[in-house]
């Protein structure tokens, strides 16, 4: 969980709340916020909106854990030399968890919690914006 933790009790101290108060400001319950606040409840993409909310800041922020890109991409991915498509190679990792219910939004929320903001790997013949490629670079 280390990936999608929150800083929930972070931002309660800096505000000088209570978890009676964020419950107050954001409609959960004080049990939810204290499991999410502790690390042992995962949270949903609702619940992420209105911590956001409560604290005025981008559900961005309330991660814990922000990873910075340390590949160096050109040098790792040569492009083919002839193509009829016009193509942009990217590798992009899959840390944490890959949610049940992908959408746009979520899929923008582990993007840039892994340090790739607005890096997508297009999957072609689809018209579907939420459909993105999965490279790996070894099975184990």
């Amino acid at each position: 969980m280390s990936s999608t933790a929150l800083r929930v009790k972070e931002l309660l101290r800096e505000k000088g709340w209570t978890t009676k108060v964020l419950a107050e400001k954001t409609g959960m319950s004080e049990s939810y916020l204290t499991h999410i606040k502790n690390g042992t409840r995962r949270w949903n993409e609702d619940s992420l909106r209105k911590l956001a909310n409560a604290f005025e800041i981008s559900p961005i922020d309330l991660f814990a854990q922000r990873r910075k890109r340390t590949d160096d991409i050109d040098s790792n991915v040569s492009m083919p030399e002839k193509s009829d498509v016009q193509l942009k190679v990217q590798i992009v990792p899959v840390v944490g968890d890959i949610p049940s219910n992908p959408s746009p939004y979520n899929n923008q929320l582990m993007q840039l919690t892994t340090g790739f903001k607005d890096v997508f790997v297009p999957v072609l013949n689809t018209n579907d914006g939420a459909m993105f490629a999965l490279s790996l670079s070894s099975n184990s």
